[in-house]
């Protein structure tokens, strides 16, 4: 991994529980779509995070969800409110988008899982593509899905993307997809063969879902996640 120095350029609440942090880096940077980078609390404390910006933007975009100020992801976000500049170290994480593959695709997330899964879906919109593309983000509640307006947009300007919103706990008037994400993903397919699946959430969930794909004929070789390097 390069270390870089970046600018804290914009800190913004997406919700109550999730931040947005912008990060200038001061000189270039390279990583792929879904790879994660290092936020340095100090030398010995290096929290990773995924990077929710598409391969060619000036800026690293991640999504933070933090509930309280001493959690894990909170310290992160006190870190950042209290230093200008902050420390990364990148590219990390061996579940990247393979362009070279032209395949249909799965994008499934789980909370801010999701901005793995926009890395990923802007570096795709940036570059040709007519295989089918589905996305499933799976929340809580109707609040958490921070950035829908925007995803219903971008699959209402691309014929080959289609977005799905997954809610545990809906209201009286959630009209989509209700439970758990990876089993809306099972409801809709008979058979996930022939289809490449790139997954953030949970390790839980992430290990659930991978055994439950399994069984759908989705090939091991076929499903990308960070998590399966800390799960069995």
């Amino acid at each position: 991994m390069k270390q870089v120095t970046c600018t804290v350029s914009r800190l913004e609440a997406l919700t109550p529980f999730v931040q947005r942090a912008m990060l200038s880096p001061v000189e270039p940077v390279e990583f792929l779509p879904g790879q994660y980078l290092m936020l340095h609390l100090s030398e010995q404390d290096k929290r990773p995070f995924s990077i929710a910006s598409a391969s060619n933007a000036a800026e690293l975009e991640l999504h933070i969800g933090a509930g309280r100020a001493d959690s894990y992801a909170g310290q992160a976000i006190e870190h950042l409110k209290q230093h200008e500049q902050v420390t990364v170290s990148l590219p990390g994480g061996d579940a990247y988008w393979h362009p070279e593959r032209h395949e249909p695709t799965i994008l499934m997330a789980g909370g801010t899982g999701f901005s793995y899964v926009n890395s990923i879906l802007m570096s795709m919109i940036d570059a040709p593509r007519s295989e089918s593309l589905i996305v499933y983000w799976g929340v809580r509640c109707e609040a958490d899905l921070y950035e829908w307006s925007r995803l219903q947009q971008l699959a209402e300007s691309h014929e080959w993307l289609t977005v799905h919103a997954v809610v545990e706990e809906p209201s009286a008037d959630w009209q989509g997809k209700t439970g758990q994400v990876h089993q809306a993903v099972l409801n809709d397919f008979d058979s996930l063969a022939g289809y490449d699946l790139y997954m953030a959430g949970r390790f839980e969930m992430v290990g659930v879902a991978r055994d439950a794909f399994l069984e759908k004929q989705m090939p091991r070789e076929r499903m990308f996640s960070d998590a399966f390097a800390f799960i069995d």
